[in-house]
């Protein structure tokens, strides 16, 4: 009679456990990947690895309102600033200028579903691939396919834990000494294919590399969250020696080019929360949370997923993950809980998949803006 629960146990827990395994072997296998070459990053790749493409256009936004570029109105709505140079060198500050200099401005929703869909979001998520610091577009398709297959067999294990406890108290079966084997088996094996699916199903919305993972964290560590949320860059007589100096997303010509370094650091590895003028930074924010609110949606434009709310939490062990939050309150930029996002920012700038936008998905169309 023990065989009549340990060998469904048994079951269970093979089956179970290879997965497990498989979807770990297989994850590492496309993470684990060099940098080619050194690991010098420029605001806005740095921004593209700490929270997405939506990352890098806020960052965008806060350097070139930094330089006085660009204007930013009650309500969000921005506009270029007469008599200001409305060229960049780069491409990303370019396109978030050339739709400030529309007639009548835009708003910063659309300004990043635009920049979001736009070639130079995917140029630079094609130069941080090509650098090994993103995983190529589509790679991560075969651990999500092992992935909702492990789901299906822990509740299946589940299953199979409930019916012999059904089976033990009404006395159907007697209780063995294998009849209690069976059910720690089931037990074990089905909490432990929970947890590692409700750790992969966070970890897999990256799209880092173990290499991209490492560079994140060093630039986390060269530059500690509010270490610059004081300073601006317009009036600092300070030289600040930061990783990114010399980099693009500083001012031509500027005395001042390690403060809009440190600034720009700083914004893109944390968000809006460490720009210096936090009444710009509410107005970004909060600009697209009321069009949601209007709209009575809440999701993100094509390609604008971002956030990084987990790895700047350091709370998943594969990478950061990208959420669609508002800049304010609680998730995106300012390290709140991530609302899901969706499951890949690579192959382009579209981010496919994953949390809806009232209807419609991520992809496409884009009906959020990422906030």
């Amino acid at each position: 009679m023990d065989f009549i629960l340990l060998v469904p146990a048994l079951l269970a827990g093979v089956v179970i456990g290879n997965t497990v395994l498989a979807l770990r072997r297989e994850t590492g296998r496309i993470r684990n990947t060099s940098a080619f070459g050194a690991v010098s990053l420029d605001p806005y790749e740095l921004a593209y690895l700490a929270g997405g493409p939506r990352r890098v256009i806020n960052t965008a936004l806060a350097l070139l309102s930094a330089q006085g570029r660009i204007r930013v109105a009650r309500g969000g709505r921005i506009t270029t600033v007469a008599g200001e140079s409305t060229a960049s060198r780069e491409a990303v500050e370019q396109a978030v200028l050339d739709e400030a200099a529309q007639p009548g401005g835009r708003t910063a929703g659309e300004i990043r579903r635009a920049v979001a869909d736009g070639p130079a979001m995917t140029g630079l998520t094609l130069r941080l691939m090509g650098r090994g610091l993103l995983v190529p577009g589509g790679s991560l398709d075969g651990p999500l396919a092992i992935l909702r297959r492990l789901r299906t067999l822990v509740v299946f294990g589940v299953g199979v834990e409930m019916v012999s406890i059904f089976l033990l108290v009404s006395g159907v079966v007697p209780w063995t000494v294998g009849s209690v084997l069976a059910l720690l088996i089931t037990g074990l094996v089905s909490v432990w294919g929970a947890i590692t699916t409700q750790r992969f199903t966070r970890g897999l919305r990256s799209q880092l590399t173990s290499a991209g993972l490492e560079a994140l964290r060093t630039e986390r560590t060269r530059i500690p969250r509010g270490a610059y949320s004081t300073v601006d860059p317009a009036t600092s007589d300070s030289w600040v020696t930061t990783p990114a100096a010399g980099h693009s997303g500083v001012p031509d010509g500027s005395l001042n080019t390690g403060a809009y370094a440190a600034v720009a650091g700083a914004v893109a590895l944390y968000g809006l929360s460490e720009f210096h003028d936090q009444e710009i930074a509410r107005e970004l924010a909060e600009s697209e949370a009321h069009r949601h609110a209007a709209a009575g949606t809440y999701g993100c434009a094509s390609g604008a997923c971002g956030g990084g709310a987990d790895v700047a939490s350091g709370s998943s062990d594969a990478g950061t993950s990208w959420g669609c939050g508002s800049d304010y309150g609680g998730g995106g930029d300012f390290g709140g809980s991530s609302c899901g996002g969706g499951s890949s920012c690579g192959g382009g700038s579209s981010c496919g998949g994953g949390s809806s936008c009232g209807g419609g998905g991520c992809g496409g169309g884009g009906c959020g803006g990422g906030g």
